[in-house]
């Protein structure tokens, strides 16, 4: 069920937003501009909030973008111009200049007419307030308040995604008040073929991701604090495991007093040990979907120990990109 509503999310509703567009005529202008801003809105925010190659496919959010673009243009063709107004026929006899106008555009003019009319203009005006915030979290979330701590990307040989990561809830699921270490986080996945981060729509299998089972190098030149490997890898979307287990199998490095976390890693799969000494690219261990995982992914994280000993989240940058949910990350 679960994966059913995510693939709706992703496809079904951008489609819906589709047949709407081209079936539903609004009366007035009122109505016009209320459906308008309500389907813009909405394709905003699952353009910007969608995880696209794990509902769908990478390429599927361009679908998106053109019902948007599709929707901007159907707008401005409705909207009644003086020009339009101006150059209609003179009505025919037994035929009212408002008839034969309702006729030609399908516009009755600014307001609704009928207590149904209002009604279903009100909600749809409604609803477009309600979802403004929302995406205005979703932009506001793409730009970083501090300055970040500059990292080496820890994979290699592909296209990564940025399913998880930046400056608020809204985009970053990791970015709460009871785990501050964690607020700039990353979740990051791989992109296989037709931009898909499994090998079919439906797949759950661990092998079917393109991310499990890659190599993950060090970010940095550090010292490993703690590691953990026995945790067995989850299978499909059950995370059936302790809470001690949360993190899964994991490596901690301190570079520097900067204190780097890469969890949910393969089981058996970590390639240094505990007070280690790592330079930058050398292996820490594999991609797994062990702990608090529902998919094989890397959470990638930095924090640094405030003057009350509290460990708070710092972002990172890679090359000179702070990348943000939605970013790709291409690596030769």
């Amino acid at each position: 069920m679960e994966r059913f509503l995510y693939i709706f999310i992703h496809v079904g509703l951008p489609l819906l937003v589709l047949v709407a567009l081209l079936r539903i005529r609004p009366k007035s202008r009122l109505a016009l501009l209320g459906n308008t801003a309500f389907y813009l809105l909405l394709l905003t925010f699952v353009y910007l909030w969608g995880q696209w190659p794990l509902g769908a496919s990478l390429y599927f959010k361009y679908v998106v973008l053109a019902i948007l673009l599709l929707c901007l243009w159907k707008f401005f063709r409705s909207w009644p111009t003086g020009a339009s107004r101006k150059s209609r026929p003179t009505p025919s006899s037994g035929q009212t200049g408002l008839s034969q106008q309702t006729r030609i555009s399908g516009m009755e003019g600014l307001w609704p007419r009928g207590v149904w009319r209002w009604i279903r203009t009100g909600v749809v005006l409604l609803l477009a307030g309600l979802l403004a915030y929302p995406v205005y979290q979703l932009v506001a979330g793409r730009s970083y308040p501090e300055e970040p701590v500059t990292l080496t990307f820890p994979l290699r040989d592909g296209c990564y995604y940025i399913a998880s990561g930046g400056s608020n809830q809204m985009i970053n699921n990791h970015h709460r008040a009871g785990t501050p270490s964690q607020q700039y986080a990353l979740d990051i996945n791989k992109l296989g073929k037709m931009g898909m981060a499994t090998t079919s729509l439906w797949a759950t299998e661990n092998s079917a991701h393109a991310i499990f089972g890659e190599a993950i190098y060090s970010p940095c030149k550090g010292r490993v604090l703690e590691v953990k490997s026995g945790v067995p890898d989850n299978q499909g979307t059950s995370m059936d495991v302790s809470p001690e287990d949360g993190m899964g199998n994991f490596v901690v490095l301190d570079c520097d007093g900067t204190i780097v976390h890469l969890v949910h890693l393969q089981q058996n799969s970590v390639a240094v040990a505990s007070g280690q000494r790592v330079l930058n690219g050398d292996l820490l261990g594999r991609v797994g979907n062990s702990g608090f995982s529902q998919e094989p992914h890397l959470h990638f994280q930095a924090a640094r120990y405030q003057a009350d000993s509290t460990l708070v989240g710092v972002p990172m940058e890679f090359g000179g990109r702070t990348p943000v949910r939605g970013d790709m990350v291409e690596l030769p």
